[in-house]
């Protein structure tokens, strides 16, 4: 399973810096995912899986990865992909 596309979305505020969209073999797709700065050590990014809100108040994944290996192919993939899109963000309009 590779993955084919990253997209970023949302506004950024506080440790939230966006929302994560990935495509996988380009025929699956994964939203919500989200880009956050760790409380702990904000030079830190952390990429959290989609969740809903459960009855008890408390948090699920809907999907996540199984493996820790692909889990880091996941997040180094995004993390990669972030640093190409602030670059780009970054870069002066052509007129």
């Amino acid at each position: 399973m590779t993955i084919t596309e990253v997209s970023f979305h949302g506004e950024a505020r506080n440790e939230f810096l966006s929302y994560v969209t990935v495509v996988f073999d380009n025929v699956f797709v994964v939203t919500s995912l989200k880009l956050i700065k760790s409380r702990r050590d904000p030079e830190r990014l952390m990429l959290c899986m989609p969740s809903r809100q459960k009855d008890d108040g408390s948090y699920a994944d809907i999907a996540h990865p199984i493996t820790p290996q692909m889990r880091q192919y996941m997040t180094d993939h995004v993390l990669n992909a972030w640093d190409r899109h602030r670059a780009f963000a970054h870069e002066p309009q052509r007129s």
